[in-house]
């Protein structure tokens, strides 16, 4: 006897019933199971999930003993894969539930590409239809299929003529993250075979990242005259380790390794990936020529390499992108292109420079990462960003090259730069070193560029404790600085020296101020202690100051004002070169509100000083002194309900060595918050600032 249980089943939505479209939805529905057979039927579909395949199921019956589910009256699958979605809309079929493997029978489907290839929306699927497509491994084998990339065909998906081409083959092999491969094909456009006979094979890479050519390819250059190319990729999508070897035939160069891929995916800690292109292994010219006009030619057909070397990571504990690219210069197109161009116009010469050569080396850098949660106790951070080159001359030919589309406001910059920081905080204490450095090719041609040379490395350590701390910090570099409004001129013209020796002229955005601006300080404080209602901390400093103003001059205004201090940038600055050195100890007694130190310690500095416009004239004053300081300080003052007052007064005593004189510096401030009105949702408050100073000398004025 038959027996039927209906059962009302509301489904949740899981793939959508279209021709594009990445999920499937059931609606609520009776679902007919006949018990005899293992057959369930649904009119508007049963929405069915076994791992990384789903499907939406009209009449489908499941073999208890092997598994299988077997299925008719149309179906929808959507196999998901990391490296992009597989869509199939089948009139029958079965698939397996051990393995994920299934069969499907008067097909239209489709595989998104967007990730491996970069395409993007609506040409970022590879459609197909065949009357039998077998999916196993992740692959997908189809059988007298016709393929085409042309998205209105998802409105005529059995009338694959209407389409602007496709491609009929007998056999379709797609491999996920790797490649196509078409046998026994035939090109239509429009639907007319326009091939004369069956094209035996074809492959396609559709591996993302991977520019390994796996048909025959044939390109024609200067360079390398005629050359022909072809390789394939081993490996697939699941295997730690992938690549790809495609050897290259030049017939004016040679053999070459024309590319080489080789990867490996770790566990946890992401991808590296070795890549060559164009490594000249046997080079057919090997006679250096006595004409210097053919030297470039020599030099490209010589030697030819392109190294790139990456790690990439990202994951639970943030970011980390490395970037290596050791090359011959030629192998650098915009470099390449210029150093053409001198060797043309005979540039070189003109600038007095030695010629450059096609067959050196030059290496590009560049890091990007933040990294946290690092280390058995997840303590240590990492933060890097890098953008490096070996050869900063070759490199300088770019730059000098781009030095006349400098304007003001340009967004042109050519900066080398390392900024690295290291740091462990846990309960105990917290420890930061780094390190920045700054080399800019074109320095002022930007509004950010504030240091055209930096070097800075730092240091703190921090005892959580009882807050006892140590900082270093040392910088030798220079300053630049933003023009004021009124300093605004097109006619502005700055004059450098590159790295290169040639002197010339741009039109800057900003302006250097110091010529250099180093400075070493060392602070360590020996802890907090609790006094009462106060804190005591005792501190000790070391504070080394040296800079030296930039007198470099505006050559517009030279031109028009004379070869004096009022051409400069920085003619308003009277200390032109400053060397301090002071080291002092402090006790400090505070709270919120209040602030008591004493400091005392000694004083070395060099100071010059110019008065003349014209004469370029200065004084210099050197003195050693030993200083005492004494701070009272009080914020928060309650002025009744009409706001808050806080005073600060600091007095500092100089005693000079080798004389009796003697200074006195005052320095007051007052601040003060007045309440000017006070109601439901607004407040009106003026904040009002006041600081004078008081300086008293005694002793020989000459």
């Amino acid at each position: 006897m038959r027996r039927k249980f209906v059962f009302l089943f509301i489904l949740s939505a899981m793939i959508v019933n279209n021709a594009y479209s990445e999920t499937i939805t059931a609606d609520s529905d009776e679902v007919v199971i006949d018990l005899n057979d293992n057959t369930l039927t649904s009119d508007h579909g049963v929405a069915v999930t076994n791992g990384n395949m789903k499907g939406l199921f009209y009449k489908f019956r499941r073999n208890p003993e092997t598994g299988e589910i077997s299925f008719e009256d149309n179906a929808i699958m959507n196999i998901a894969q990391p490296s992009g979605n597989i869509k199939i809309e089948t009139e029958g079929g079965k698939i397996s539930q051990a393995n994920e493997e299934g069969e499907f029978y008067n097909s239209f489907a489709y595989v998104n590409v967007a990730k491996m290839t970069g395409a993007e929306a609506p040409n970022d699927k590879i459609y197909f239809g065949s009357p039998l497509i077998k999916y196993s491994d992740e692959k997908i084998n189809a059988k007298d299929a016709w393929v085409t990339t042309d998205f209105n065909i998802v409105n005529f998906q059995k009338e694959p003529e209407k389409a602007g081409y496709h491609i009929f083959s007998s056999d379709v092999l797609i491999e996920p993250d790797k490649q196509i491969t078409l046998k026994k094909s035939d090109l239509f456009i429009k639907g007319k075979d326009v091939m004369p006979f069956h094209f035996p094979w074809f492959r396609a890479n559709i591996r993302s990242g991977s520019t390994v050519p796996l048909f025959v390819t044939i390109q024609s250059s200067d360079d390398y005259g005629a050359a022909t190319s072809m390789g394939f990729l081993y490996g697939n999508r699941k295997d730690k380790f992938r690549g790809g070897f495609a050897p290259k035939f030049a017939d004016k160069m040679g053999i070459l390794v024309g590319r080489w891929e080789n990867w490996y995916k770790f566990d946890k800690i992401g991808e590296t990936r070795l890549n060559i292109d164009d490594w000249l292994i046997y080079a057919k010219n090997k006679e250096k020529p006595t004409a210097s006009n053919e030297l470039p030619e020599y030099e490209k057909r010589r030697k030819r390499y392109k190294v790139e070397l990456s790690h990439d990571y990202e994951g639970d504990n943030g970011n980390f992108h490395f970037l290596s690219v050791n090359s011959t210069r030629s192998m650098v197109g915009s470099l390449a292109d210029v150093m053409e161009k001198f060797d043309d116009n005979n540039v070189y010469n003109s600038l007095g420079l030695d010629r450059y050569k096609f067959d050196k080396n030059i290496g590009f850098y560049t890091l990007d990462s933040n990294l946290y949660n690092l280390g058995e106790k997840k303590d240590i951070s990492f933060s890097g960003k890098m953008s490096l080159v070996s050869d900063k001359k070759a490199y300088g030919l770019l730059v000098y090259d781009s030095i006349d589309d400098i304007s003001y406001g340009s967004t042109i910059d050519h900066d080398l730069y390392t900024n690295l920081s290291l740091t462990k905080d846990n309960d105990k204490y917290k420890f930061n070193v780094r390190y920045d450095y700054l080399y800019d090719m074109d320095p002022g041609s930007t509004a950010s560029d504030l240091m055209a040379r930096n070097e800075r490395i730092g240091a703190d350590l921090l005892l959580k404790e009882n807050g006892a701390s140590i900082s270093y910090d040392k910088r030798k570099g220079d300053d630049y600085r933003r023009f004021s409004f009124w300093e605004e001129d097109i006619n502005t013209s700055a004059k450098k020296r590159n790295i290169l020796g040639i002197d010339f002229s741009y039109t800057p955005t900003t302006v250097a101020k110091y010529d250099y601006n180093n400075f070493e300080n060392i602070k360590l404080s020996l802890g907090n202690y609790k006094m009462g209602r106060y804190t005591f901390t005792p501190t000790f400093a070391y504070n080394f100051l040296d800079r030296k103003l930039d007198e470099a001059r505006d050559t517009y205004r030279k031109t028009v004002l004379g070869d004096n201090r009022l051409a400069e940038f920085n003619r308003f600055e009277n200390t032109i070169y400053e060397n301090t050195l002071e080291r002092r100890a402090d006790l400090n007694l505070y709270n919120d509100n209040e602030i008591y130190r004493v400091g005392f310690g000694k004083n070395n500095s060099e100071i010059w000083s110019r008065d003349g416009l014209f004469d370029g004239t200065y004084r210099s004053y050197e003195n050693k002194s030993s200083f005492y300081e004494l701070e009272l300080g009080r914020k928060n003052i309650e002025l009744a309900d009409k706001g808050t007052l806080g005073l600060d007064a600091t007095f500092r005593h100089d005693e000079f060595d080798a004389s009796s004189d003697k200074t006195n510096l005052l320095n007051l401030k007052l601040n003060n918050d007045l309440f000017l009105y006070k109601g439901t949702g607004l407040d009106v408050t003026n904040k009002f600032r006041i600081e004078g100073q008081k300086y008293s000398f005694s002793g020989n004025k000459n």
